[in-house]
């Protein structure tokens, strides 16, 4: 049977692979390479911790995943310092792959060069297996042996060490069985010098950010025809030279990255691919939200189907919603007791139409837009803690994400009072009710259903569906006003 991994192994091994680690020769390993160094990596994390973020050793006090002590520990506080309502796990893969890069504040020498080392002989062949990669790694950064690799210890406590590393090993053994294709890693096709020579031109010339490079490259270019001509232009050539010596040197000072250097260029790079990871749920959730939004004001058959659709992608976001789950949403069931007591009056119209009743579709809509909003806030939380990461590197929002960052509140629809007993008995017409309570019914109703066509179908059967709502969920003294001087 599969080994059938935690969601924070997945997480974690994800978040691995799509680091890329820009300073090490991380992308010319092979997918098998890829996941065996994931998982070697998160085999020791869950050896560490378990995973928990929160975990301490009675013992030492080492602390969080990558159980963190002393000075570790010291600059991992600065790098929460100033965050709010961040997530623990998350924030701490982020503080591991910051030690991990040359160009953060936070970057740990000794961890980064072993780690850029095991790379290294990775792809050089000379460490190949599992359990060597993942005995390198937790010599490369966790260093759990008592007295450090050259110091005695006792035959006690070498065996805990070597009981933990084949902990370790099988943990990582356990995550690289579910293979790459499981983690979407697929074999890149090589490319070939012309192909880079023209995908680099391409960059060069579409891309804002180079325009330095655009600048000097054109130089040359007409530094090349000139000299190619039967009377070249010394003083062109004078020209195009100073102009090149000064592009050089502003290049020198400001990085090869327009104004960024080398390592904000990787750290707003790094940063941009995990705010866009982590702000992911809120799009597919913001989509469906977006997508009721425009159904509720059209209601019908159709609608009402992809209105149940909709809301089924919202409380499973990622899913692929199949008709029975529509079905379950049409009928509430369990999964939705808040709508069960609307639901048991008119149960008998949705199952004769197969179409949501008024106050079905006014509670999906709202209880979409409760579940936006706590996912727009949480969205809205991540953005700032991305912008004071960015910060701490020297860069701005607008670095590391396109978009509007104060993202907009979803609306709350009103409800009807469904708190009172249902009313029993017999339901008059609408046509028989008091004139002017009926001309209100039907001018909020209007209000509330704008696109309706007044001569269709659908029109009439959902004034007819939203008067007998409002009379089952009425009051007495309700009931009777309308009733006054009817015929």
């Amino acid at each position: 049977m599969a080994y059938q991994p935690t969601s924070q192994e997945l997480r974690a091994v994800n978040f691995f692979l799509r680091q890329q680690f820009p300073n090490y020769d991380f992308a010319k390993l092979t997918p098998d390479q890829k996941l065996q160094l994931a998982s070697g990596l998160v085999g020791n994390l869950r050896a560490e911790s378990n995973l928990n973020p929160e975990a301490v050793n009675p013992e030492s006090g080492a602390y969080g995943i990558s159980q963190l002590l002393s000075g570790r520990k010291d600059n991992y506080d600065k790098f929460i310092e100033g965050m709010s309502d961040f997530d623990p796990f998350q924030t701490q893969l982020d503080f591991l792959r910051q030690e991990l890069n040359p160009g953060s504040p936070y970057y740990d020498s000794l961890s980064g060069q072993r780690f850029g080392n095991i790379i290294n002989q990775m792809n050089a062949g000379s460490l190949q297996t599992l359990p060597d990669i993942t005995k390198a790694l937790e010599r490369a950064i966790f260093r759990s042996r008592p007295g450090g690799y050259e110091g005695e210890i006792t035959p006690e406590q070498e065996s805990i060490f070597n009981t933990s590393m084949g902990e370790r090993i099988k943990f990582a053994e356990q995550l690289a069985s579910l293979t790459p294709n499981f983690f979407g890693l697929k074999d890149q096709p090589q490319t070939s010098k012309r192909r880079s020579l023209s995908g680099g031109l391409m960059d060069i010339f579409t891309n804002p950010a180079r325009g330095m490079d655009k600048r000097m490259l054109t130089n040359d270019l007409m530094l090349i025809l000139n000299s190619m001509s039967t009377r070249p232009d010394s003083g062109l050539a004078q020209s195009i030279g100073m102009e090149q010596q000064q592009l050089a040197e502003a290049r020198a000072s400001r990085g090869a990255f327009g104004s960024l250097t080398k390592e904000q260029f990787g750290i707003a790079n790094t940063l941009r691919d995990d705010m866009r990871t982590d702000l992911e749920l809120f799009r597919l959730v913001k989509g469906g939200y977006d997508t009721i939004q425009t159904l509720y004001d059209n209601p019908g058959a159709v609608s009402d189907y992809a209105l149940a659709v909709a809301f089924a992608k919202i409380v499973d976001p990622g899913s692929v919603a199949r008709e029975g789950e529509v079905r379950a949403v049409q009928r509430a069931g369990s999964m939705f007791p808040m709508f069960k007591q609307a639901l048991e009056s008119m149960l008998d119209v949705t199952g004769q139409t197969g179409r949501l009743s008024p106050v079905m579709r006014r509670e999906i809509a709202n209880l979409a837009s409760q579940m936006y909003n706590t996912k727009a806030q949480d969205a809205q939380k991540s953005i700032l803690n991305y912008e004071r990461l960015a910060k701490k590197a020297g860069l701005k929002l607008e670095d590391i994400y396109v978009g509007n960052p104060n993202i907009e509140m979803g609306k709350v629809r009103p409800k009807p009072n469904t708190s009172v007993k249902i009313n029993e008995g017999n339901i008059p017409p609408l046509d028989n009710i008091n004139q002017l309570e009926k001309e209100k019914f039907i001018a909020e109703f209007e209000k509330e259903y704008p696109n309706l066509d007044k001569n269709s179908e659908t029109y009439n059967e959902y004034i007819k569906m939203s008067w007998e709502q409002w009379w089952k969920f009425s009051s007495d003294e309700e009931r009777k006003r309308a009733m006054e001087g009817s015929q």
